[in-house]
């Protein structure tokens, strides 16, 4: 579709409505107005309106509302019978009649072809139950919180984003795709925002990776720690929230050549975060050529187009905070918190990524112990730099977020 720019002529505008639903190589001269054409065609055989509509049997008050251009209402079988009296194509008769239109009247198509436009691309109505959009919005308050929120110059230029271009080239896009595209996207326009200027060093990378088991003992500040030393790494890590059904944990993308990976809050489990953290990682030393060829790669269970070995990825986090000699014997001892602080203590390592790799494989135990498993709430609150509803405080837009952000953990 073409791109609506603002602050164009009525002329330039139809014209650009216009091609998105004629041919391109029309049959026939092309008058000044449909009226023009039908008058000379007329003049041409002979003829009066009379016997044109009588012949046509057609009725004279609704063939010269539309002659006129002030119809509001036009019959396609109307508009199908003009078209062979013209002797010429509907595309033609289209394009002429559209020609007569008010400003008011184009701008209603400008209007329809918004909506269809961000009904393609977006899922109003789940993105209404997160609050992205407000509850009855607008045709217009929609598009302007599309363009606001990920800083575009105009709506169609969110299909042009490499991301959606990406993701659009490798999926035929049902509701749970169109989610998927919408979360991705809005950590790419943040990762844009951050643009980080460290070059990827993998081998520094491998030197870190054995350093941050303990960093999860510090609940509240251990993970922004890391995410600071992987910056200078030239891997970008941000925080954004998981969507409903989703079931996403996190995603590996690459921006500007270099390793960018989203963390979510999906479960609201501190050692969740942690676990996809070493997972994407993995994908990273592992993964990365792959993936920067297709852009990304999302960790939700469901797989993708890549066809990442996620269970590889999964045992290395798995086995980087517990392996299985330390699961074997430290399992006998779950009940017995005492013992289980004293180990971690050992290991370096926060005692909940235990209990939750012990879960994991013996899933009726999480009710058990889902008490000594703590909530993200303060390990995220440093690296919050999206909301996916509308705030008054921040107005929900992420660069207003990331710029401080980019003075306290993105330096």
């Amino acid at each position: 579709m073409e791109n609506f720019m603002p602050n164009i002529s009525d002329v330039e505008l139809f014209s650009g409505l216009v091609k998105d639903i004629v041919s391109e190589n029309p049959s026939a001269i092309v008058y000044g107005s449909l009226k023009e054409q039908f008058n000379a065609r007329k003049a041409e055989l002979n003829l009066t309106d009379n016997v044109v509509f009588k012949m046509l049997d057609l009725d004279a008050k609704q063939v010269k509302p539309i002659l006129d251009g002030e119809a509001k209402r036009i019959s396609l079988f109307t508009m199908i019978k003009l078209a062979y009296f013209l002797n010429t194509s509907l595309d033609e008769v289209l394009m002429l009649s559209l020609q007569d239109m008010s400003p008011s009247q184009i701008s209603d198509i400008q209007l329809a072809k918004d909506a269809a436009y961000i009904m393609a691309h977006f899922d109003v109505g789940a993105l209404t139950k997160i609050g992205f959009f407000k509850k009855g919005a607008s045709v217009p308050e929609l598009k302007t919180r599309i363009v606001d929120y990920f800083g575009l110059n105009n709506l169609y230029e969110y299909c042009d984003t490499p991301l959606v271009k990406a993701f659009s080239q490798t999926r035929r896009k049902n509701k749970s795709d169109l989610m998927r595209e919408f979360w991705l996207s809005s950590a790419f326009h943040v990762f844009e925002i951050i643009n980080n200027p460290y070059p990827y060093d993998r081998s520094a990378l491998i030197r870190l990776i054995p350093s941050i088991r303990a960093c999860t003992l510090n609940e509240k500040n251990g993970l922004t720690t890391v995410v600071k030393a992987l910056y200078r790494l030239g891997i970008t890590v941000i925080y954004q929230p998981t969507i409903k059904d989703l079931h996403l944990r996190g995603a590996t993308l690459v921006v500007n050549d270099k390793p960018c990976i989203i963390l979510s809050d999906y479960n609201n489990r501190y050692p969740t975060v942690w676990f996809a953290l070493l997972h994407e990682l993995c994908h990273v030393l592992s993964d990365l050529d792959l993936i920067c060829e297709y852009q990304y790669h999302i960790s939700d269970g469901n797989g993708d187009l890549l066809l990442l070995d996620e269970d590889r990825c999964d045992n290395f986090a798995s086995d980087y905070f517990l392996n299985g000699d330390n699961h074997n014997m430290i399992a006998p001892y779950l009940d017995s918190p005492a013992i289980v602080q004293s180990y971690c203590k050992e290991w370096r390592v926060h005692p909940s990524l235990v209990y939750s790799i012990h879960c994991y494989s013996h899933p009726s135990d999480w009710k058990k112990y889902t008490s000594r498993i703590p909530k993200t709430d303060e390990m995220l609150k440093g690296l919050n730099a999206v909301c996916f509803s509308e705030n008054p405080e921040n107005e929900a837009l992420p660069i207003n977020k990331i710029i401080d952000l980019k003075r306290t953990v993105y330096v």
